[in-house]
Parts: structure tokens; C-alpha cells; sequence
């Protein structure tokens, strides 16, 4: 029998999943827990947490990630994000009783570790965003969760397992930025913000830590990106766009935080309701994050380019010139308005 956390909910459907999630922890003993290439703090957060958690209960864990990069320097306040396995050195899968994927809008976004999903014994995906077709073998996908974190927290009530202060950490790095400091969401994100808090945890260090505080090389960097702000005012159906490009070059002196944050600067224009930051991580490789103000549904637009994401949030690699980036976002054709 479930017993929801006062003041908040757990749907039917989603009570059916957590039991069953249980039901394969129960029987598992070896466990990896994968999350997103590209990694944010609800990436790292939700497989953080759901590590700690199964340590806690006495199973053998790996948590990782199927890129070589390193985190962005901010992420590593998270507890535990200092131990993730590169993935080349995990166990062979069919050592492993059952692998986890968390935070993760498609397959693809486990990177590297796409065929070792595939060949997983039992594979469960933990995740709320728009574009997840349920790829694994059990499936907690809700769309309508504040972060893939809200859901973790979500089952490691039903479990039992207790939190802790390290856990409960991990779980706010997820909800406090997916949810734009709790600008966005259910009243429920308060209810579990408040249960997570009563740890111990400092909100404005935690804040700090994961959302403010840039070296000075950012503010050049940030002009010269700016300095490309382009409007295109008829673009979806009169919604308009603004985008804003960040070659390889701009970003050679700044990290990966740093270019992250453009997209939060930008996205507080006004006059249009999508904005678009493309990145050039490498020559010609481009990863282009959409947001917008409440008319265009993103996530349609990423699809169409093989991304993904939510409503409000989504992205896309693209492979190319500049001049062909712009022009096919430019040119894209969706039903945007809702």
C-alpha cells in the first residue's frame, strides 16, 4: 500500500511503476545508474541520489555517464558526483541485474551507452521529459514531475529506504533548477523543497553553488555571443524568435557552466516568445537549446532535428555551418501555438 508524503501526490499509475522498480531492486544486486550526456543537476542529481540510495541498501553501484568530458565545474558540489565510473570501465552488462536510466528524453542521450541499454537484463527509465517514448523495460515517464529528482523522491518514499542529508541534497540540486528556482511548477515542488530542506541543507549556498557566481572571462564571452542577437519577429506564426550564437572560439575561455548560462540570460527577452542559443562545443558540431515564454511547444521543434526535451525546454545537435544552422531553424514549419 502506498503511503504518499503528506501534501502530496502519487498517481495510480505512477504507484504501479515505483512498485515494480522496487520489485527489481529487490532482486537485483549488481545496479548502473545512467544519466544524460551533456549532464545538468537534475542529471546528476537523480543519479546521485538513486546511487546513494542503493548503496544505502546494500547493493554494488555504478553511476555514469557515456561521454568522456567532465562535468561542469558547479555540478561537482553535488554529493557523490566526484564517483562516477567512466563509462569504459563498467562491468560487462551481463554482469549487471539491472541498469537505470534517469533523466534521459530518448535514448540517444545516453550517449556512448546507447547498446549497453539495449542488452540490459531489466532496464527502467526515471524521467519527466515531453519527447521520452518509454525505451526501457519499465517505464516511469511523467511528464508532468518538476524534475526526474521529484520522482526519485517519489520512490524512495514508497521504498522506505530513508533520507538522508546527502540524498536529500541531490534531490534539491534537480528541483531547485528545473524548476528556475521554483518559478515553474506544481505547489507540490514546495512540499518536497520543505521535506528535503528539513535535512539541513542550505538553499542559498546550494543556490550559489549551482546557479550563480561566473569567473570574469564570462562577461566577454557573453558580450561577443550577444553581440549576434538576431530578431526574426515573424517567425511561428507571429511568436517570433531571438537567437544568439556561441562559436568555438568565444567559448575557449570560459566552461561549460558559463555557456550554459547565455541561455537563461537570453531567455528573459520579452518581445518574442522562443529563444534559441546555438553552441559550438566543437568546429561544426552545434547543440542548440530552445526555450519559450508559454505559446511554442520546443519540444516539437527539437524533434524534428532528432532532440528533444519539454514543452518549455528543449534541444538538438546539429552538424554543419552556422549559416545552414540558422537558415533550418529559421525555416522549420510547426503548429506552434497551443
Amino acid at each position: 500500500m502506498i503511503a504518499p508524503v503528506e501534501g502530496t501526490t502519487i498517481s495510480r499509475r505512477n504507484g504501479a511503476v515505483l512498485h515494480e522498480i522496487l520489485d527489481t531492486i529487490n532482486k537485483a544486486q549488481k545496479v548502473v545508474v545512467i544519466c544524460h550526456v551533456h549532464a545538468d543537476a537534475d542529471a546528476v542529481g537523480s543519479a546521485t541520489a538513486l546511487a546513494l540510495a542503493l548503496r544505502k541498501a546494500g547493493r554494488q553501484v555504478w553511476h555514469t555517464y557515456g561521454e568522456n568530458a567532465l562535468l561542469s565545474k558547479s555540478l561537482y558540489s553535488i554529493p557523490a558526483s566526484d564517483q562516477f565510473t567512466p563509462y569504459a570501465e563498467l562491468p560487462p552488462v551481463d554482469e549487471v541485474d539491472a541498469v537505470f536510466v534517469v533523466d534521459c528524453g530518448s535514448i540517444a542521450r545516453t550517449g556512448a551507452l546507447e547498446d549497453y541499454v539495449r542488452n540490459a537484463k531489466t532496464s527502467i527509465v526515471v524521467d519527466h521529459h515531453d519527447s521520452n517514448d518509454g525505451f526501457c523495460d519499465i517505464n516511469l515517464v511523467d511528464t508532468e514531475a518538476e524534475s526526474t529528482t521529484s520522482l526519485l523522491f517519489d520512490l524512495i518514499e514508497v521504498w522506505g529506504i530513508g533520507l538522508d542529508r546527502d540524498i536529500a541534497h541531490c534531490l534539491y540540486a534537480g528541483l531547485v533548477t528545473d524548476t528556475g528556482s521554483f518559478r515553474w511548477g506544481r505547489p507540490r515542488m514546495h512540499t518536497i523543497a520543505a521535506k528535503l530542506l528539513s535535512f539541513g541543507l542550505d538553499p542559498k549556498l546550494i543556490a550559489t553553488e549551482l546557479l550563480d557566481g561566473m569567473k570574469f572571462d564570462f562577461f566577454p564571452m557573453l558580450g561577443a555571443a550577444m553581440s549576434t542577437a538576431t530578431l526574426v519577429p515573424e517567425w511561428g506564426g507571429g511568436s517570433g524568435l531571438i537567437h544568439v550564437t556561441v562559436t568555438h572560439d568565444m567559448m575557449s575561455t570560459v566552461g561549460h557552466d558559463e555557456v550554459e548560462k547565455v541561455v537563461d540570460i537570453v531567455r528573459t527577452a520579452n518581445d518574442t516568445d522562443v529563444t534559441a542559443v546555438f553552441k559550438e562545443y566543437s568546429p561544426g558540431v552545434w547543440r542548440t537549446s530552445l526555450r519559450s515564454q508559454q505559446l511554442v511547444d520546443v519540444a516539437e521543434i527539437a524533434e524534428v532535428f532528432g532532440g528533444g526535451g519539454h514543452t518549455r525546454a528543449s534541444g538538438y545537435t546539429f552538424e554543419g555551418d552556422r549559416a545552414a544552422l540558422v537558415q533550418s531553424l529559421v525555416e522549420v514549419v510547426v503548429p506552434s501555438t497551443q
